[in-house]
């Protein structure tokens, strides 16, 4: 079985895969050893999830698939594409079995071998209908020697046959043809499931095959298309073969009829898979449509949602800038005064000076925050973030008389690479959050810290993660309140969108679920773990990935 599996052209098929689905595949032996894998065709082996399945065939294990991806918006894509790659290799698999058989019971002769395995490799990385369809019918002709050939796809709605491929065949005539099931011997082939050989078109009435008079010769084939989807027979076809005008101007023979068959069931593999990939591919186009369309409603969220944030934040931001207006005006009064004491006039500039700064950075981080540029990653400090942040929250925090904040930050941390405004927006979200759960008061802290392997325990992870620990290095920020905390029940919906504990008007129960797409789309993770009357700790990790 081994040697059976090498036989395929495994590189072709999982790249061709990979290209049509942004998913990455591996094929690897019993051992788990590597046989292929197109994470090395994207040049990125970083991806923290996987699924795996197992590849058997007549109850021999031959090797194990693998499909890789990066978000739980990705898994179902990831899955499909798996399925896929598994169906494509056992009809792959069944042909190359098939052929070892005819091969050991000399049905084949050495040159009919090398053209089947010669179709075999062709077919084995093409995916475009038409194009396996023409190399089907460049093999018929040159291997039995005719002049006509067509391919006829079954639609079965209609319940009609109409030519999708031919070679020999004047157009107008390729364009006229449909046949009915159960009309005609093409039609006849699809009602019985089996090859009809016609040696002598004119002596077989019963056939009522049109066009006979446009043949050279007499003598008609044609063949099934089968699929591998269903045990009947009438069920399976999907299409036929139909070959006449042999070049030598005799009958078809029984020979004949092995051979095409045996081609039409090459042919019959590949154009479903063909059809299987291009299903792929355009559910992927959708898929990466609906994406576009979704990351867009996403981008208005993040948006309205920090408006939302912006207002309650400029209310208090308004309040506790008009303290160091009214110092300045007092001093700039003084001064108007025409004060001449030289020490009190430069003390007053001085007050002035720094009131006036002191309204500028608070002005200045909140239209930072405010500011609605396209999302865009740099190399960013952490630690440098929280202390923005904190300018100007800490203005918003005052309203909550009794809370007090800590930071622990941990020196010399790595840059990561980040939307400085999308992280701020999580912190901004998870810092009034957590003053909003300590209204009697409390200990707002933040911390930061370069970790690797994290621990979930007792954590609410999400995405979550496919086995502990991650791989990789993350900068943590941690936010951690000591309030009224969080119910078990409300643990299980707290990313929800809509979901909020506060009371009407107090939240629009989008901010943690925007969150948690922010963080998701840097590759990050947020973690969050609470106790009713203890209070709530939220982990955000975002990968040391830094540009050059």
């Amino acid at each position: 079985m081994g040697t059976l599996l090498e036989k395929l052209n495994l590189e072709a098929l999982v790249f061709s895969l990979t290209r049509a689905s942004s998913i990455p595949l591996a094929v690897q032996d019993r051992e788990s050893r590597p046989i292929v894998d197109s994470r090395a065709l994207l040049g990125d082996f970083s991806y923290p999830f996987q699924i795996t399945d197992s590849l058997a065939f007549e109850g021999t294990l031959l090797a194990f698939i693998r499909a890789f991806y990066r978000s739980e918006d990705e898994k179902p894509r990831a899955q499909e594409a798996l399925s896929l790659l598994k169906a494509l290799l056992l009809r792959q698999l069944a042909t190359e079995h098939r052929l070892a058989e005819l091969s050991s019971e000399n049905l084949l002769n050495r040159q009919e071998l090398e053209l089947f395995y010669e179709v075999s490799a062709a077919l084995t990385s093409v995916f475009d209908v038409k194009q396996i369809c023409h190399v089907i019918l460049n093999k018929l002709i040159h291997t039995l020697g005719v002049e006509r050939v067509s391919i006829m796809l079954l639609d079965k709605e209609r319940q009609e046959l109409s030519i999708f491929a031919s070679q020999g065949m004047p157009e107008h005539l390729v364009d006229a043809i449909r046949v009915k099931v159960g009309e005609g011997a093409a039609g006849r082939v699809v009602l019985e499931g089996k090859p009809i050989l016609v040696e002598n078109v004119d002596a077989a009435p019963a056939l009522k095959m049109k066009h006979n008079r446009k043949f050279k010769t007499k003598s008609f084939l044609s063949v099934p298309l089968l699929s591998v989807h269903s045990e009947d027979s009438r069920e399976k076809v999907i299409g036929v073969i139909n070959l006449t005008d042999k070049v030598s101007e005799e009958t078809f023979t029984q020979r004949d009829v092995e051979l095409a068959s045996a081609l039409a069931s090459q042919a019959s593999v590949a154009i479903q898979n063909s059809r299987l990939f291009n299903n792929l591919a355009e559910a992927h186009r959708e898929l990466q449509e609906k994406s576009r369309t979704i990351l867009e409603i996403q981008e208005r969220l993040i948006h309205s949602e920090k408006l939302w944030a912006l207002g309650v934040l400029a209310a208090s931001v308004a309040h506790e800038v008009n303290n160091p207006i009214a110092s300045v005006s007092t001093y700039a009064q003084l001064l108007q005064m025409g004060i001449s004491d030289g020490e009190k006039v430069t003390k007053y500039a001085k007050i002035i000076e720094d009131n006036t700064k002191h309204i500028g950075r608070i002005v200045g981080q909140l239209l930072d925050f405010a500011r609605q540029d396209e999302p865009k990653k740099n190399n960013e400090e952490v630690n440098m973030l929280i202390r923005d942040t904190l300018v100007f929250t800490e203005h918003y925090l005052t309203r909550f008389k009794r809370v007090r904040v800590v930071t622990e930050l941990s020196p010399d941390l790595p840059l990561v690479l980040i939307d400085k405004g999308q992280i701020q927006q999580v912190l901004v979200n998870l810092i009034m959050n957590a003053a909003q759960a300590m209204s009697e008061g409390g200990v707002l802290t933040l911390q930061t810290a370069f970790v690797s392997a994290p621990d979930w325990t007792g954590y609410r992870v999400v995405p979550a993660p496919e086995g502990n620990p991650l791989q990789g290095t993350f900068v943590q920020i941690s936010v951690r309140d000591t309030g009224i905390g969080i119910s078990e029940e409300g643990l299980k919906k707290i990313f929800q969108p809509f979901f909020t504990t506060k009371e009407r008007g107090k939240g629009t129960g989008l901010g943690l679920s925007i969150s948690q797409s922010i963080i998701e789309r840097h590759g990050g993770f947020i973690a969050v773990e609470s106790q009713v009357g203890v209070g709530t700790c939220f982990r955000v990790l975002l990968p040391v990935e830094v540009r050059n």
